[in-house]
């Protein structure tokens, strides 16, 4: 089969391997669409570390299932499936709980695993969510995505919050996480986001986006909750100076993963600060409902090219392409 092999930093070709190897418990799924994550491209480029020669990235992925190991499986043969690429023990107290993303053993497919950047891929059964016919293929592989903003959106709201709310950054993690604080019932939202056409977006979506921080300040006061999407030290100093007193700071971009911070103003003003990562099954459900009938309005937003394109379309967003929403690569037909 052919898939795009992360070979090093800014080294991604398109290749022949082989097929997986289905375990118990494990179906192959025939992907025909998968979208390029931000993450994905700082891995390109070597910057995340957790990515080694030979890899096959694509955590964001959607196909039909092709083949089961199991024969108590046979019914999702042929079935037009999404993908949840985390990957748990299903047995500890989180995964029990709901939050299989506090799994201590958690591993996620395209990065731990071999994912999505290929005609086929193992999936756990227990991490497949079948595609309702309605959708179409240029957004179901948006549904991972979708399920993180709205997992980001309800760390912010936890414990009944309906206020303000900045989210830092307007690329696809920050402007899902606005769209679903506003279905969650967040009162009034505003991006912080110095690039015009990432700015031109959001307001295309229905948010209010600004590039200085006086407008927010004009616009929001002090927020109640600010959601880091971008994740440098200074989009993290910033939204501890920019909350209110006592309120709520979401840190969910890996920008500079390793950046400094100082604490000083955090415990002065007493911020909450919460981490966010991944999603829970609850935020699947809430991003499959979503994109059935494309309430966001994302579709037009969305660029999809042919697979034998994707080492292209890499070197173009490392470089600094990242005006589209989404890229999706047509991986096969379904």
């Amino acid at each position: 089969m052919k898939a795009l092999v992360w070979n090093g930093p800014s080294d991604l070709t398109l290749e022949s391997v082989s097929e997986p190897v289905l375990s118990s418990g494990y179906v192959l799924v025939h992907v025909t669409s998968a979208s390029i994550c931000g993450s994905d491209v700082s891995g390109y480029i070597g910057k995340m570390g957790n990515r080694t020669p030979g890899q096959i990235m694509g955590h964001e992925f959607a196909g039909v299932v092709q083949a089961v190991a199991d024969s108590s499986d046979g019914h999702w043969a042929g079935q037009r499936v999404t993908v949840n690429p985390l990957v748990s023990c299903g047995t500890c107290e989180a995964c029990i709980s709901g939050m299989p993303q506090r799994c201590d053993t958690w591993a996620l497919i395209g990065v731990q695993r071999p994912g999505g950047f290929a005609e086929a891929v193992a999936v756990p059964v227990a991490n497949l969510l079948r595609l309702p016919d309605s959708h179409t293929e240029t957004l179901a592989s948006l549904v991972e995505p979708v399920a993180h903003g709205y997992h980001g959106a309800r760390v912010a709201t936890r414990g009944g919050i309906q206020g303000s709310m900045l989210v830092i950054g307007a690329g696809t993690v920050g402007l899902f996480a606005a769209l679903a604080a506003s279905q969650l019932g967040i009162s009034r939202i505003c991006i912080l986001e110095r690039d015009r056409h990432r700015r031109s977006t959001a307001e295309s979506l229905g948010l209010a986006a600004f590039e200085l921080v006086d407008d927010v300040r004009a616009y929001l006061g002090a927020p109640e909750v600010i959601f880091d999407a971008v994740g440098s030290s200074a989009t993290r100093s910033l939204a501890v100076e920019l909350v209110r007193r006592g309120g709520r700071v979401v840190l969910d971009g890996l920008a500079d993963p390793m950046g400094e911070f100082s604490f000083m103003q955090a415990i002065l003003r007493e911020v909450e600060l919460h981490g966010s990562f991944g999603y829970a099954p609850e935020d699947f459900d809430s991003a499959l409902a979503v994109l059935e009938g494309d309430s966001f309005g994302i579709s037009s937003h969305v660029k999809v090219i042919p697979f034998a394109e994707g080492p292209a379309a890499f070197a173009s967003m490392a470089g600094g392409d990242l005006h589209t929403l989404k890229t999706v690569l047509h991986v096969s037909e379904s």
